[in-house]
């Protein structure tokens, strides 16, 4: 019988420690662009705006610039938060005591007396130093937690390639010439996402043209130019949900040279596209 009961207390130790939990605040993730996430951070055309559409469940550190951040805890301004549509808690932070507790979130949409008309349960604790969030991805892009209250970090607009001279037959000139698109253009963004054989469910975080730039773009990847595709691309591939294709075909301009006795064609492609809009209809835009 003594032998039995060591037995028995043997097997409860390791049934204990079997079913202790990983304690959250030793073991989470960092909240991705925490710094772009404040209530004094207004989305614009400058930068693509967070989306937490694919964000992977779990727990949650934000911070920025080595600083924790607490998530808001009143119903920010519309499209703060370097988002559309800002989630925001409805209630107190915990003290360290609590441990673990539920809370509610709401979700503003971007009416001014929209502040909670959709709301969810997220889970948090207080770490003593800072918090950590157990999160999980959102309903539609974009839509963001609010962590802080930080402005927007500086961004710096994509470089315009400009060759073209201002030199004239007659001299200088104060007038600039019109512009070549084929010298002067920028460079799209992610442009190794935006294949049609790259689903939406691949990326880490979905690509959005909802905050595009106005102009013309080159899409190169690895110094290898890319074709937007002349056909209809299936759903959430491009790295994104509605992918935008060209409805027609690229023209191409070729030029008959001779090298050596030997006749070559030079083919220039170009892509007669005046303006990508500034605005898209779709939150899950994005061009192939």
């Amino acid at each position: 019988m003594e032998h039995i009961g060591r037995f028995e207390v043997f097997l409860i130790c390791i049934l204990v420690q079997g079913n202790t939990a990983v304690d959250p605040c030793t073991n989470y993730s960092k909240v991705y662009r925490s710094d772009s996430r404040g209530t004094n951070c207004f989305v614009d055309i400058k930068s693509a705006a967070v989306c937490d559409r694919l964000l992977k469940p779990g727990w949650y550190k934000a911070e920025a610039n080595g600083i924790s951040l607490e998530m808001a805890s009143s119903c920010p301004p519309m499209y703060s938060c370097g988002t559309e549509s800002q989630l925001w808690m409805d209630g107190r932070s915990p003290s360290v005591s609590e441990g673990v507790v539920y809370r509610k979130v709401c979700i503003r949409d971007t009416g001014p007396n929209d502040c909670c008309n959709k709301s969810r349960q997220i889970q948090m604790k207080n770490c003593g130093s800072f918090y950590v969030y157990n999160l999980s991805y959102t309903d539609e892009c974009n839509q963001a937690y609010c962590f802080g209250d930080n402005k927007c970090p500086n961004r710096i607009l994509p470089t315009v390639r400009q060759t073209s001279t201002q030199q004239t037959t007659l001299g200088f000139t104060n007038e600039l010439p019109p512009i070549d698109p084929c010298k002067s253009y920028m460079n799209i963004s992610r442009a190794g996402l935006r294949g049609t054989m790259c689903k939406i469910y691949d990326v880490e975080t979905t690509l959005c043209d909802r905050l595009l730039r106005p102009g013309w773009y080159k899409v190169e990847e690895k110094g290898i130019p890319m074709n937007m595709p002349t056909y209809c691309v299936d759903s959430y591939s491009c790295g994104t949900a509605a992918p935008i294709w060209l409805n027609g075909k690229h023209e191409c301009k070729i030029e008959q040279t001779t090298k050596r006795g030997k006749s070559y064609e030079k083919v220039e492609i170009t892509l007669k596209v005046v303006e990508i809009l500034n605005w898209f209809g779709s939150g899950e835009a994005a061009i192939s």
